[in-house]
């Protein structure tokens, strides 16, 4: 095709028809700039015929549409300035009209603009013309109507908008089910704000494309729902593009943010939808059923908690449940998890701590403290048992082996506020004013800000 181009004996005519034909080719391998080169070629090379043959409208249309994607809107606008004259038969097709109208949407010149698409509208419905609209494609009728509303969304209309966007949605099924496009009127409807129409349009999307460009558009749907507070909706929708363990993190953190903000009711419904999908996820059940138990929805959370307690196999989980349970008075099954964790391994530091608390709840004060003291023994490096036994003795009004603890915490960590708060309790329990201020002292210069501390030690001071 190269030699027949640069052979000087050949017809114009012909390396132009040749050049448009190279030209195209381009655009099929993605070589636009090389398209663009080929085109003008082809255009130029006609300009040099006594008479514009009619295939030229080709050349031009093509050109106008490459360049229109390559976003070279300038070269655009020179080109549609001069081709109504090198090429009269453009104004009786109607996409020669759309890129007029391109030009002046991207000028900001939106009256302009509705003019051009207008006058584009009505050649399109002009049947004589049907011979060129046989090589045009129909497809710039319906960017036609999505330029409508991008320039009545422009214009702040929002009623003519939603028209047009409605109009291209309803003519283009059957007869233009291009995903593509219709992923931008779904995206200029949530420009709008009209968010269930935009899932509506993605819904159908959906069932028009498959593999990579179905998870696009699962993806972009998917985050239509958060938007919308659709979570359960969401979740689902992701699970069938991704491995739900690979992105259960994310939907956690999802339900998270919501508990965060109070909204239990949304968080329920992503859990719920966790465990639709992965319904071995102990997680999910009491995530679940705090959720639930948040809305007074009792019968319903301990049913997730016995689910999560009949399944559950590692310590972690079994003493979350306790937590659970010891937060909702459930004093027994919260023990029936700690039992079971200390029975495999009597040396958890945290199942003792939780098992310690029971323990004085039910007033079994010396078992406590027995507990206690064994887990210091066994982490003498670890303050919180330390400070459970020392808070434990202070309620009980053991108040001499209370201080004798918190000053051992003093210790394994010197810049705690609360030991010195402790310890300021503690004396002044004992009538020991002086040493009560002296540790109050101590805990202000750890935490200058605290108003608990110094309302403390204002009314030690006062009395």
């Amino acid at each position: 095709l190269e030699s027949i181009i640069k052979d000087d004996k050949a017809p114009e005519a012909y390396k132009s028809f040749i050049n448009y034909y190279i030209g195209i080719s381009q655009v099929d391998l993605g070589k636009m700039d090389d398209a663009v080169k080929y085109l003008r070629q082809s255009i130029d090379q006609l300009k040099n015929e006594a008479q514009m043959p009619s295939f030229a409208v080709y050349s031009y249309l093509r050109l106008m549409n490459t360049l229109t994607s390559l976003d070279r809107i300038k070269e655009l606008e020179d080109l549609v300035n001069v081709a109504k004259d090198e090429c009269p038969n453009l104004k009786s097709i109607y996409e020669y009209w759309y890129y007029c109208a391109i030009v002046e949407f991207y000028s900001k010149n939106y009256g302009k603009a509705l003019e051009f698409l207008d006058k584009s509208v009505e050649v399109y419905n002009v049947k004589e013309e049907e011979y060129y609209r046989l090589i045009a494609e129909h497809a710039i009728y319906y960017f036609a109507l999505y330029l409508y509303a991008n320039v009545y969304f422009e214009l702040n209309d929002r009623e003519n908008t939603l028209k047009y966007l409605n109009r291209a949605l309803e003519e283009s099924k059957g007869n233009f089910d291009y995903p593509n496009y219709k992923l931008s009127l779904a995206k200029l409807f949530v420009e709008l704000n009209d968010y269930d129409k935009a899932i509506e349009v993605c819904k159908e999307i959906l069932e028009l494309v498959e593999n990579k460009s179905r998870n696009e558009v699962i993806t972009y749907l998917s985050n239509l729902y958060l938007k919308t507070n659709q979570f359960e909706q969401a979740v689902k929708l992701q699970s069938t593009i991704h491995s739900p363990e690979t992105v259960k993190k994310n939907w956690y953190g999802i339900a998270k943010a919501l508990e965060d903000e109070k909204y239990f009711p949304a968080a329920e419904s992503v859990y719920s939808a966790i465990v639709e999908v992965l319904p071995e996820e102990i997680q999910a059940y009491m995530g679940r059923a705090v959720a639930r138990l948040v809305q007074n929805k009792t019968i319903d959370a301990l049913s997730d908690l016995a689910t999560a307690k009949k399944a559950s196999k590692e310590n972690e989980d079994k003493i979350k449940l306790s937590l659970i349970y010891l937060q909702i008075g459930q004093v027994v099954q919260a023990r029936n998890c700690l039992e079971e964790v200390l029975k495999k391994s009597p040396e958890d530091h945290q199942a003792n701590l939780y098992m310690a608390n029971i323990e004085q709840a039910v007033g079994k004060l010396n078992d406590a403290e027995e507990r206690l003291n064994r887990v210091i023994n066994l982490f003498p490096n670890d303050s919180r048992a330390y400070i459970q036994l020392g808070n434990m003795l202070l309620s009980s009004k053991q108040l001499d082996k209370a201080i004798e603890t918190f000053e051992k915490i003093k210790e394994i960590e010197p810049n705690n506020g609360y030991v010195y708060y402790a310890l300021g309790i503690g004396f002044m329990e004992k009538g020991e004013k002086e040493l009560a201020l002296e540790n109050i002292d101590k805990a202000l210069k750890i935490e200058p800000d605290n108003e608990g501390l110094k309302n403390l030690h204002k009314m030690i001071t006062e009395n």
